[in-house]
């Protein structure tokens, strides 16, 4: 069994932060209601809130409604007639375009029956007049089962769709990076692969999922998933571009002999928290409203085995664990999802109709939890950017790094206020600085950096003020040299960056121009480099390590598009150079 190795910061029960007296339901010193808004309704798997003030909700069999939550008015939009309900299989995750009014798209992901039995597919709707069609099918073709099929969608600030997909029962694949199961998925709204995913062509974001059926963005940018463990370890964690979450190999932390070589091997990311024995952690979603001042800067997430709702209080920074908070142990039975009004008001999908819960009378239900005292506090939220190395301050507190943080100013007269900050750095842009350059003695290269700056400045030197700079081999002789860039931008942001100029009689770059070629690393092996090509004539493809040293050679053959290189050494900065029987040379410099 694996050690539970829980956050016990503030572990306090529904014993002991939820109080019931006289009627009176208290979550510290918040007095709370709650009560069903609708009844009657199906295994509901996503809910949501609309820019229409409307809950937006599927339930597993196939049905998507909005749900009013003053009045309790269920409004039917569409039952999707190819949807699977099998076992945890059915309509799952839905998102909508952040951009509803002038792009009224629904995104849907829902298991069918397809050539191979079981599948997932990812379709877009539109809504008009009050009903949801024109579907467009995105992705699909994903091997579903029974069970772990996830799934839950998200969009980002850049309009990316991020979807979860389970293991489909089939551990093997959470590792396998040509298997779109066990992964995060991250596509354009078009349902294009992005080129700036880890894998070229690969909707893969990250790997090694179990099954993973809630996803959060915080305020800060974070994003957080929850996800099942087998009878051990649910996880949450934070989802980062191009990282192993382990299954199978690591089940929740690096802590066991079996797994601390495959974690370091494999770039593995441990969870914030782990739970064992499990509680089927489900859907999540972040709090940040002075409604409920104890829940502030909290992932809020629902279980289904536990049947409670778990507050985990995050860390300023978002990215630790500081206390946790079991509440309604049981109340309602199994929670499914999860979501948040601009109000503060929080709604509980239960989903005591999908075959595992007790069902009760009037189930399954959507619950609401509202504070009863928010009149008490004048709220007040600040959203402040500040460069990088700078301190802000708030209310005595100096703060240097990107954050939630609150405060309470007691007032003498009137009410108290809550005040929120939200601190970010500013966007600072690529300077565009390439990290090395190799040059022959008889030849002359541009440095230059990205426009965009007010200012430029060469080597300390203000009279080198251009985003672009000269260098003559011939003047400076053989050896390494820095050219460092100073920029400052329209915030007043300052950056600098240095670039090593590398030069030697024995490699002769004919022509200085960027080859467009892609090369990755290996996931499974450091040493192993994969590159793609495409290219008119044979070539020839010679790596060279940071001080001039050549480390690898290798024909390239215009039939092919695809070679593997296997390196010496496994970090640092790397020059390849691709040369052509016409004479002409392309650099790329990789770092590892």
């Amino acid at each position: 069994m694996k050690s539970a190795k829980l956050i016990w910061i503030s572990l306090l029960l529904l014993i002991g932060f939820v109080e019931k007296s006289q009627s009176q339901i208290f979550i510290g010193t918040t007095e709370i209601d709650t009560s069903s808004i609708v009844t009657g309704i199906d295994t509901p798997w996503e809910i949501l809130w609309g820019p229409d003030d409307h809950i937006w909700l599927t339930e597993r069999s196939g049905t998507i409604s909005r749900l009013n939550p003053e009045s309790g008015e269920l409004t039917e939009l569409i039952t999707i007639g190819d949807v699977n309900e099998q076992n945890e299989g059915g309509l799952l995750g839905m998102v909508l375009h952040p951009d509803f009014d002038n792009y009224p798209y629904v995104f849907v992901v829902y298991n069918y029956i397809g050539s191979s039995g079981i599948e997932e597919r990812l379709v877009r709707y539109t809504y008009s007049n009050g009903e949801l069609g024109s579907p467009v099918t995105l992705l699909e073709g994903i091997d579903g089962a029974g069970n772990h099929n996830g799934s839950r969608l998200v969009i980002d600030a850049d309009q990316k769709l991020y979807m979860t997909t389970g293991d489909a029962a089939n551990t093997s694949q959470s590792q396998d990076i040509t298997s779109l199961n066990g992964k995060v998925l991250r596509m354009n709204l078009d349902g294009s692969v992005p080129e700036d995913n880890p894998f070229t062509g690969s909707y893969v974001w990250t790997w090694g999922h179990r099954n993973a059926q809630g996803l959060v963005i915080s305020p800060l940018g974070l994003m957080y998933s929850s996800e099942h463990g087998p009878s051990n370890d649910d996880e949450v964690n934070i989802i980062e571009k191009g990282r192993n979450y382990g299954w199978p190999n690591v089940e929740g932390f690096c802590d066991e002999p079996t797994e601390t070589q495959f974690c370091a091997d494999s770039n593995v990311m441990e969870p914030i928290v782990a739970w064992t024995p499990t509680l089927a952690v489900a859907g999540t979603d972040f709090y940040s409203h002075f409604a409920i001042p104890e829940w502030q800067n909290s992932l809020l997430v629902t279980t289904l085995k536990d049947g409670s709702l778990v507050a985990l209080k995050l860390s300023p920074d978002g990215r630790s664990v500081v206390s946790e908070e079991i509440l309604f142990d049981y109340w309602w039975g199994r929670l499914r999802d999860i979501c948040i009004s601009p109000d503060g008001r929080v709604f509980l999908a239960v989903s005591n109709m999908d075959g595992r819960g007790t069902v009760l009378p009037g189930d399954d239900r959507i619950v609401e939890i509202v504070s009863l005292n928010v009149t008490e506090y004048c709220s007040k939220e600040e959203n402040v950017s500040i460069c990088p190395g700078e301190t802000y301050n708030f209310y005595g507190q100096e703060l240097g790094q990107p954050g939630i943080y609150t405060d309470t100013i007691i007032s003498a007269v009137g009410c108290d206020t809550i005040v929120s900050l939200l601190l970010n750095f500013f966007d600072l842009g690529s300077i565009g600085l390439v990290d090395s350059v190799m040059m022959a003695l008889n030849e002359t290269i541009t440095l230059k950096v990205n426009d965009g700056f007010i200012s430029y400045k060469w080597n300390n030197d203000p009279s080198l003020d251009d985003n672009a700079i000269t260098i003559v081999g011939s003047e400076l002789g053989e050896g390494t040299f820095d050219y460092t860039i100073e920029v400052e931008d329209a915030n007043g942001c300052i950056q600098n960056d240095t670039a090593k100029v590398i030069i030697s009689p024995a490699v002769g770059i004919h022509t200085f121009v960027v080859l467009e070629f892609s090369v990755y690393p290996n996931p499974v092996s450091g040493t192993e480099l994969n590159m793609d090509y495409n290219i008119a004539t044979e070539g020839m493809l010679i790596i060279y390590s940071q001080d001039g040293r050549e480390i690898s050679r290798n024909i390239l053959s215009p039939m092919n598009r695809h070679i593997k290189i296997l390196l010496p050494e496994t970090s640092g900065l790397y020059n390849l150079i691709l040369s052509n029987n016409e004479g002409i040379s392309h650099l790329k410099v990789l770092k590892l």
